[in-house]
């Protein structure tokens, strides 16, 4: 008869305690990932994977009603990704008085066939106005952009901090 010591009784129980131990906390593990990919999947793509970059704001214009308006060079890196149409545009920006305000924007002379652009360089339309004439040069402002790239949510693009009068790339957001 092969009788075990004590000790060897112990050992073998604590690695089955163990094993059990490490395999109940990979398992937990594992869903816990999966839920914080889930809650935090839109941010990740949003930071690490967006849909495209605009590069410069140039040439800018004031209209007679006070609004003032840019010719947009991007860059589109997602063929899979189109435009919500539909969606109402805006930028916050940085007042000159101190105060953040929100501003709708229009696209002047969209040309856009359908709601998916190439990738690629491009210029955004003719002119991209800002629509509240309170955004006047020296205003900062940044905004965001919704695509759907697959099924079941919507993937959100920031874009910014440009300057209004200010040709050229975007600048710091401090």
């Amino acid at each position: 008869m092969n009788e075990q010591s004590p000790h060897d009784r112990f050992r073998s129980k604590l690695n089955y305690f163990l094993s059990a131990g490490v395999g109940a906390f990979l398992i937990f593990f594992t869903l816990a990932s999966v839920q914080w990919y889930r809650i935090n999947g839109g941010l990740i793509e949003t930071k690490f994977f967006p849909v495209f970059e605009y590069l410069t704001m140039d040439d800018w214009e004031r209209n007679p009603t006070g609004q003032w308006s840019a010719v947009v060079t991007f860059e589109k890196f997602r063929p899979e990704c189109v435009y919500v149409s539909g969606q109402i545009e805006t930028v916050l920006g940085d007042l000159l008085d101190g105060d953040t305000k929100e501003s709708t924007i229009s696209f002047i002379g969209d040309t856009t066939p359908g709601n998916n652009r190439p990738t690629g360089v491009q210029q955004l339309d003719q002119r991209v106005q800002i629509d509240d004439p309170e955004f006047v040069p020296g205003t900062k402002f940044w905004g965001t952009v919704l695509h759907r790239c697959h099924s079941g949510s919507l993937t959100v693009t920031e874009f910014g901090p440009f300057i209004i009068g200010q040709n050229g790339p975007s600048v710091d957001r401090d």
